[in-house]
C-alpha cells in the first residue's frame, strides 16, 4: 500500500502467487565483440551509390503510405538509384522492408507505382492503388488481423505483434513468414548458415538488388522496478535502449 518496491529489477509481481517470479520475457543473449565493417564490404553498393541517405519518420500506415511516395518521387527524378542508405522507424519500416524484400515477382514498377505529379492528384488517383503497389499494404486490415490472431490460442501473446505485421503487410509480398530471419544478400546468408549449425537451415528472406542498405531504428523498453499499491501493480523507472537494425548487424546507439 506504501508503493515500496516489492521485486528485483529481473523480477515480476505475480498476484495469483502473491510473490515476486522471474520475468518470463527476459532474453538472454550471446554477442561476440567483433569490428565490423557490414555494409562496407558489399563492393556493389558502396561502387553503385554515393555516401547519403534517406530518413523517413514513424507514424503508422501514415508513415508507410507516406514513404511509398517519397520513393515514388526520388525514383521518378533519378536520385533513388545513388543513395546508400534508407534509415526508418516504426511505419516507415514497413514499407521500406516491402521495398527492400519484396518477392522478385513483384517489379520496381509494381512496388512503387506510376509517379503522379502533385497538380493531377485528385481522390480517383490516391484511390486507385493496385494490390501490387507497397502502399495498398496500408489498406489492409490491420486491425482485425491482429484481433483475429489474438483470438488463437495457439498464438503467444509475445509473437503477436511481430505476426500480425506480417501477415498484413509482409506475407502478401513473399517475405517475413514468422521465424524467417531478414537476410542480406544469397553470399552473406550462405556465410551466415556455414558459421552457424542452428542457422544452417533456417529460412532467409534475402534482399532485392540495387536497394539503398536498410537501417531501422528501434527501442526496447521496460520497467526496472514494479511496485505495488492503488489495488494494482504499477513500473518503476523505465529503462530504454535504442538500438540500430540493419540486415547484417544490430547495434546500441
Amino acid at each position: 500500500t506504501d508503493r515500496t518496491c516489492i521485486c528485483a529489477p529481473t523480477d515480476c509481481w505475480d498476484p495469483a502467487r502473491g510473490a515476486c517470479v522471474p520475468n518470463p520475457l527476459e532474453v538472454t543473449a550471446r554477442a561476440w565483440a567483433r569490428n565490423p565493417s557490414g555494409e562496407r564490404d558489399d563492393a556493389d553498393l558502396m561502387r553503385r551509390t554515393s555516401d547519403w541517405g534517406i530518413a523517413f519518420s514513424g507514424g503508422g500506415t501514415r508513415a508507410m503510405v507516406s514513404t511509398f511516395g517519397i520513393l515514388r518521387g526520388l525514383d521518378d527524378a533519378g536520385m533513388l538509384d545513388s543513395a546508400r542508405y534508407l534509415s526508418c522507424n516504426s511505419g516507415s519500416s514497413w514499407a521500406a522492408s516491402i521495398y527492400s524484400y519484396a518477392s522478385a515477382r513483384f517489379s520496381d514498377a509494381q512496388l512503387l507505382g506510376e509517379y503522379v505529379p502533385p497538380e493531377r492528384l485528385s481522390n480517383e488517383t490516391l484511390w486507385s492503388i493496385d494490390e501490387a503497389q507497397g502502399a495498398a499494404a496500408a489498406r489492409r486490415p490491420f486491425g482485425a488481423i491482429l484481433l483475429t490472431l489474438a483470438n488463437n490460442q495457439r498464438v503467444r501473446l509475445r509473437d503477436l505483434w511481430a505476426l500480425g505485421v506480417s501477415k498484413a503487410f509482409f506475407e502478401p509480398y513473399g517475405f517475413g513468414k514468422l521465424f524467417s530471419f531478414f537476410g542480406y544478400t544469397a553470399k552473406a546468408v550462405g556465410a551466415v548458415r556455414a558459421a552457424s549449425a542452428a542457422l544452417a537451415s533456417a529460412p532467409f528472406d534475402v534482399y532485392r538488388p540495387n536497394r539503398p542498405y536498410l537501417l531501422i531504428s528501434a527501442t526496447l523498453l521496460g520497467p526496472r522496478a514494479q511496485t505495488v499499491g492503488d489495488g494494482g501493480v504499477h513500473w518503476r523507472d523505465q529503462a530504454s535502449q535504442s538500438f540500430v537494425i540493419s540486415p547484417l548487424y544490430t547495434a546500441p546507439v
